[in-house]
């Protein structure tokens, strides 16, 4: 006989010729005789005993009784080589008892078996019996049929090489002691039953019985149709399976009552299916110990058929280190809610079931289960990974009722996901349903559920496809379970109110020790709780799928991250309804209809009311899109959510809020916080959030009780709509205002405003004249205290001089009161050429207000007798104006020169000695610039200092004779680069402004000398630049502002050197200069237009140079010179502030002395230097220093 091996626990089924009202009769027997007992063949009467005798070699059946034939043998020896004969034979009711003995068959046929018992009322008793077979395939060394029975005793040994040790066919054999060993490919147990009910078949023992099967490959294989037959039933003896694989049974697979079952590798059938056949377990352990070393594959299909169960004082070992244990209810039937046939692949009830190596369970029957641990506890612990799926309706990954589960590896689940049609689906089933007890899971733990919700009755309480759902045990407070997770967590939900993780515990704790991730997918369903007694605990609710879900009084902690994705409606990410939630960090994302990131609320219970507490240590990221769908929400008398870790909250749906307390409840959060959506507290209830740090939060709040908003330690909040608190404390946070749309302005109402720190206020104004609208800080009957800035940013005023009250900033209102210190400007307020100021007060004395005035601040005069009215307002104007001013006139003045200021004394080359005098002369210059220059405007408004820096050089390209041999004519290039900086203030304001300007120039002249014989006369001198500049404004506390400029100028000079008196020169100079400047017009960021600042005309000089030249002995040359110089500027100085043109920074005449030496130092080189000073209206005052080489040849 081959082996076979299938998939799960085998039925290896032998069958027998056996039917009701019939024998079976030996080969070779004409027929049954009635009341009597044959040997060898003979008949020797109905009765017979003897002791010590030997019938070897028997041609045909040894001993047989028949039909009420009773016979006695002890310590008989026989042996038989006939087939078709028997050791012994009961037939028909005969009765055979044999004390010690050995009988050996060896027939090389079939149907020769040791004892044979056929028929109803035929019994075998063998005590201490030896029975050997190596006869064919249909031999036994024990065999039944038709109900004959066999009793085995003490010390029976069985051994069969080629056919079954121990067949039954219907009937009953009973062992205790026995050794039972098969060598051949065959089963040594194979009890069997077709069609008798009255006759229960199998094996049974209360004593030990080895059955070696080294050589087999089924080794049970029941077969049953109508009978509560089971394949092994132990009650009490050790049965010692070696080498056994495969149990087939036709009801339980092994049903161990007692004892001690040992068994290696095995494949486990039990159940023969049907509606009808339930509590069929594929092994049953009670009050004994069950072994089974190796793999394991069991295949159990029974309505209500466990797969391995550990029932009260059992003990169960499965598996080992690198095995497989794989354990199907393949049994498909949707138990519906009213039934009571559940079923689960491991079961513990009041027993111990260990499972090591990996573990595969599946389920596909409604209310097919996992793990199961009953009422009464019981342990299961599993060490290795373990995967569990259920496919019915109703199924549990895991149900514990009580006890311990402890799983020392990686935890995965599927409900739900392949549903079985005869199933229907997988609505309601949940990962875990823990009730009471203690589970620990070490590893990770996957939880994917997929089903929603069950319509239920009143019979029982059903879940709705929860992820992981502890709950209280008839509510009674101690009778829950205490969780702990280690590692990390991941949990999918889908389907209607199918939360992720649901608490509703009255005492129990469950502890996330890792990260924690939550997706549900689930939208609004309405759950009706089973059983009355829950409905007083407030939870007949219409709900959705919630993440975490925590209610009564149970306690979830989790020490890692956790997160949540939901994007059903009416659901959300983490809800405490009672109890306490403790979460290290979270991230929570919510896009349904009412589907709120973090609530708390209450519950109440049988007369007891249970407040939730959230407690967040770290950060909480709550992210909802749905409509009315809030990030944090607090509602109800004593709950509390605190947010101790900031977090980042969003709630951009309609009617949403990012934190919302309602109800009396307490909503508090410190930290760093980065929140989007309005922040409200309504009814009594109380929201506090102190922003740390770099907290950010962008919304409006609304008080309709008590809500503080800590802005400490550079939190900013965005606020985008009207707002009222009852306190902020701004002590180094800010507190900015969104612009306004439409030119509507926004209010910012609070009882107590507290400062410090550096903190702000960012207000929007538009910077007019008195009573333009502006954003309103409004302080409603508490006070102002501390120190608090108030930033204001212009909305497009054009700057006016305020002549009364101002522009109101601070409201003051129904008996508030503002401290003298409680605000001043962080930065400045500034518009067109004004700069705005705050005042606190106005015309009332008693106004507690403040107020923006674009005004200098009055020195109270000496009252005059008689009293005269005051003088108007004067306008408070802003430095920046004069810096603007001051770029544009040195840039525009920056390249300006004479010829001498280029070139020195251009005579004395003429002088030198050059090798070859006919060459033409070429030449090199460089000269370098300082000037130091202050001024004031005219209407002394304005002041500004001036430093510049220039670098200038060139050289001769090209040199001609004109009208006489000594005439000449120069031309040649130059270029140069200018570096000016200023420093502006204007009267009446503690603020400066800076101004730059870097330019770079390129330009062409020319020169003809007269040259007469004694190199005096008249000279003409042309140039021509062109110029770019980089400019830049720099006012204290405002943006730098940067522009770029280009401009040109072309001059013409004229002058006539002629003697005086000795050697002593005067030279009348005149010089007409026009320039161009013009720069870009740009807009500061606080809207000022700046224009208008293009400046064009002429420059005029009138000179008067005298000069002596001294000769050196070393035939060097020195020339000290004085120059007089009337300057006249024509250009336009003056620039427009969004409109208001302002100028008049410099006097047009200024007038010049001028100080120098000019030397030549022989072999072409030449040098000057001089210092001069200048002076004019306004406090005008310029100082220069200016040193030139040049070198030709």
């Amino acid at each position: 006989m081959s082996k076979r091996r299938l998939a799960g626990p085998l039925f290896a089924v032998r069958p027998m010729i056996v039917a009701l009202g019939y024998c079976v009769l030996p080969l070779g027997l004409a027929g049954p005789v009635f009341g009597q007992v044959f040997i060898q063949g003979a008949d020797v009467g109905p009765s017979r005993t003897e002791s010590g005798m030997d019938y070897s070699n028997s041609a045909t059946t040894i001993i047989r009784a028949a039909s009420g034939g009773s016979y006695t043998g002890t310590n008989i020896t026989g042996s038989t080589t006939a087939n078709g004969a028997y050791g012994a034979y009961a037939q028909n009711g005969g009765q055979i008892t044999l004390n010690g003995g050995t009988f050996l068959l060896n027939a090389t046929a079939t149907n020769a078996h040791g004892l044979f018992a056929s028929g109803a009322g035929s019994q075998i008793n063998a005590n201490g019996v030896t029975i050997t077979t190596t006869a064919g395939n249909s031999s036994a060394a024990i065999s039944n049929a038709a109900g004959g029975g066999i009793a085995l005793g003490t010390g029976s040994i069985l051994s069969s090489d080629a056919g079954t040790t121990l067949q039954v066919s219907a009937g009953a054999v009973s062992g205790n002691n026995l050794s039972l060993t098969s060598n051949r490919l065959g089963a040594a147990l194979t009890p069997q039953l077709i069609a008798l009910p009255s006759y229960p078949g199998g094996l049974a023992g209360t004593d030990p019985i080895d059955s070696d099967h080294s050589g087999d490959d089924a080794a049970l294989a029941p077969y049953l149709i109508a009978s509560p037959a089971h394949a092994v039933s132990m009650g009490g003896g050790t049965l010692n399976l070696t080498g056994l694989t495969t149990v087939n049974a036709g009801g339980m697979g092994m049903q161990v009552t007692g004892g001690v079952v040992q068994l290696e590798n095995l494949n486990l059938t039990a159940g023969p299916g049907g509606a009808d056949n339930t509590w069929m377990h594929g092994v049953s352990v009670t009050n004994a110990s069950y072994t089974q070393n190796g793999n394991l594959t069991a295949v159990v299909d029974s309505v209500a058929g466990n797969g391995i169960y550990a029932r009260t004082n059992g003990i169960v070992a499965l598996g080992g280190a690198g095995k497989t244990v794989s354990v199907t209810l393949s049994n498909v039937r949707n138990n519906s809610i009213n039934q009571v046939n559940e079923a689960s692949a491991l079961r513990a009830d009041l027993g111990t079931l260990t499972a090591t190596g990996t573990v595969q369970l599946l389920a596909s029957q409604g209310r097919g289960y996992g793990l199961w641990t009953g009422a009464s506890g019981g342990t299961i612990t599993i060490n290795g990974n373990t995967a569990i799926e259920t496919r019915g309706r109703e199924g549990l990954g895991i149900r514990q009722d009580n006890g311990a589960i402890t799983l020392n590896g990686d935890l995965s689940i599927i409900t739900g996901k392949n549903p079985v049609a005869d199933a229907l689906d997988g609505a309601g089933s949940a990962g875990m349903r823990l009730l009471k007890g203690t589970i620990r899971v070490t590893g990770s733990t996957t939880v994917e559920t997929h089903g929603g919700v069950v319509a239920v009755g009143t019979a029982s309480t059903r879940e709705s496809a929860y992820g992981i759902w502890a709950t209280s045990a008839s509510r009674i407070a101690g009778l829950d379970v205490q969780g702990d997770f280690m590692g990390p967590v991941n949990v999918t939900t889908t389907g209607a109110a199918a939360h992720g993780i649901y608490n509703d515990m009255t005492s129990g704790t469950l502890v996330f020790h890792d990260t924690v991730t939550v997706g549900t997918s689930g939208g609004t369903g309405s759950v009706t709780w089973a059983r009355a007694s829950l409905s007083a605990f407030g939870t007949n609710e219409t709900v959705g799928a919630w993440g975490v879900n925590n209610m009564l009084n149970s306690v979830t902690t989790f020490q890692g991250a956790l997160t949540v994705n939901n994007t059903g409606d009416q659901g959300g990410g983490v809800r405490a309804m009672g109890g306490t939630v403790n979460l290290a960090s979270a991230n929570i994302t919510t896009s349904g209809a009412g589907a709120h990131g973090v609530m708390v609320g209450s519950n109440t219970a049988s007369g007891t009311t249970y407040r939730g507490t959230i407690i967040a240590s770290g950060p909480v990221n709550a992210s909802t899109s749905g409509a009315a769908a809030h990030a944090v929400y607090g509602s109800g008398a004593g709950t509390t959510l605190n947010l101790n870790g900031g977090g980042r909250l969003r709630a951009t749906g309609a009617a949403s809020f990012g934190i919302l307390a309602a109800n009396s409840a307490t909503v508090n959060g410190t930290g760093v916080f980065d929140i989007e959506g309005a922040l409200q507290s309504q009814d009594t209830a109380t929201a506090a959030l102190d922003m740390k740090a770099g907290s950010l939060f962008t919304g409006t709040t609304a008080r309709l009780n008590t809500s503080t908003f800590n802005m400490t330690q550079g939190g900013t909040w965005n606020m985008t709509g009207n707002s009222t608190l009852s306190d902020l404390n701004v002590a180094g946070g800010q507190v900015l205002y969104s612009a306004p749309a439409g030119g509507v302005y926004k209010t910012l109402t609070a009882t107590n405003v507290t400062g410090g720190n550096g903190g702000i206020i960012g207000l929007n104004t538009y910077l007019g004249a008195d009573g333009s609208p502006s954003d309103l800080l409004i302080v409603d009957g508490g006070a102002a205290t501390g120190s608090t800035g108030l930033r204001i940013t212009n909305n497009g005023g054009p700057g006016v001089l305020t002549t009364a009250n101002g522009i109101q900033v601070v409201q003051a209102t129904n008996g508030a009161t503002t401290a003298a210190s409680a605000f001043s400007l962080s930065g400045r307020a500034v518009a067109g050429p004004y700069e705005y100021r705050l005042y606190r007060g106005s015309s009332d004395p008693a106004d507690e207000s403040w107020y923006l005035r674009s005004e200098k601040t009055p020195v109270p005069p000496t009252p005059p007798d008689p009293p005269t009215p005051p003088n108007p307002p004067e306008p408070l104007y802003r430095p920046e104006v004069a810096a603007y001013l001051a770029n544009q006139r040195l840039a525009s003045e920056m390249f300006v020169h004479s010829l001498h200021d280029r070139l020195g004394e251009p005579q004395y080359i003429e002088g030198q000695q050059f090798d070859n005098e006919d060459d033409k002369r070429r030449a090199l210059w460089l000269r370098m610039t300082g000037r130091w220059q202050k001024s004031r405007s005219g209407n002394g408004e304005y002041r500004v200092d001036s430093d510049t820096v220039l670098l200038q050089g060139g050289g001769d390209i090209a040199q001609w004779q004109l009208a006489s041999e000594t005439d000449r004519l120069h031309l040649g290039a130059m270029a140069g680069y200018g570096d000016a900086r200023s420093s502006a203030r204007a009267d009446g304001n503690p603020y400066k402004a800076h101004g730059r300007v870097e330019g770079y120039t390129v330009g062409l002249y020319g020169t003809w000398y007269q040259n007469d014989a004694e190199r005096l006369g008249a000279y003409v001198d042309t140039w021509f630049q062109y110029g770019w500049f980089r400019n830049r404004v720099e006012g204290d506390a405002l943006d730098t502002v940067k522009y770029d400029a280009q401009g040109w100028a072309i001059s013409g000079e004229a002058g006539y050197a002629l003697r005086v008196k000795g050697d002593w020169i005067l030279e009348p100079q005149a010089q007409l200069i026009y320039t161009e400047y013009d720069p870009d017009s740009v807009t500061e960021a606080n809207g000022t237009k700046v224009g208008g600042g293009r400046s064009d005309g002429t420059i005029w000089r009138l000179g008067l140079r005298g000069h002596r030249t001294f000769d050196m002995e070393n035939g060097r040359k020195i020339q000290p010179f004085l120059t007089l110089n009337w300057w006249h500027n024509d250009t336009d100085g003056q620039y427009r502030f969004n409109q208001v043109t302002q100028g008049g920074l410099y006097p047009r005449d200024t007038y010049e002395v001028k100080l120098g030496l000019h030397a030549d130092f022989t072999k072409g080189w030449t040098g000057w230097t001089n210092v001069s000073g200048s002076w004019g209206a306004h406090h005008y005052q310029q100082y220069a220093a200016r040193i030139g080489m040049k070198y030709t040849w």
